[in-house]
């Protein structure tokens, strides 16, 4: 019979100690994720190197679809993340008719990539192609900005099959576009910020 007792008891412990205790990871997970943009010290930016009104809109257009492709393979929706992977090429190649020289150098790779995203069958190839074209970026967006907006350089450790991930992120959105069911897993670090302030 105190055998019995003692049995429900140590239930009756483990119970508490799980309902106790869940709660308060789950708040630590999330204050993790807050604390990961907390200590990134921005680069601030004001000016930027003249280019056109009109390829300011086309480029703003271009992450715009960039950001969507992001939370389509945070969501691992496949289908949506190739509709809009599909337009951010079709705005990038837009971006070409400026004939910018910081651009244009990456032109050959643009061109890799558009091979890559008609013969891609997975979202993992999907994917790895981001990630390439996050890496394109980031010199671009460094150079041209994107007004109004505070960007982060991300990396996921061992996203793809023992590989880092890249990619930018508008604000502290927690958002991971390399799986993990779409959080900021803890391997995940941020490896610079601007923030870029409007144009006047």
């Amino acid at each position: 019979m105190l055998n019995k007792k003692k049995c429900q008891l140590m239930i009756y412990s483990i119970l508490l100690l799980i309902i106790f205790t869940y709660p308060i990871d789950m708040k630590a997970e999330s204050k993790d994720t807050l604390d990961l943009f907390k200590d990134v010290t921005l680069t601030e930016v004001s000016e930027y190197d003249g280019i056109s009104d009109e390829m300011r809109s086309d480029l703003d257009n271009m992450y715009s679809y960039y950001f969507k492709v992001r939370d389509d393979l945070a969501n691992n929706n496949s289908e949506s993340a190739r509709l809009n992977t599909q337009q951010l090429f079709d705005a990038a190649e837009k971006i070409n008719s400026y004939r910018n020289p910081l651009w244009m150098e990456q032109e050959s790779n643009m061109n890799d990539y558009r091979k890559r995203f008609d013969n891609a069958t997975s979202i993992e190839d999907q994917r790895s192609l981001f990630n390439d074209y996050s890496n394109t970026l980031i010199d671009f967006i460094q150079a041209y900005g994107l007004p109004g907006n505070t960007v982060y350089v991300m990396e996921s450790q061992n996203a793809l099959q023992g590989s880092n991930g890249i990619w930018l992120n508008d604000g502290t959105n927690s958002l991971n576009p390399y799986g993990m069911n779409g959080d900021l897993p803890y391997n995940t670090s941020v490896l610079r910020g601007w923030k870029f302030e409007k144009i006047k």
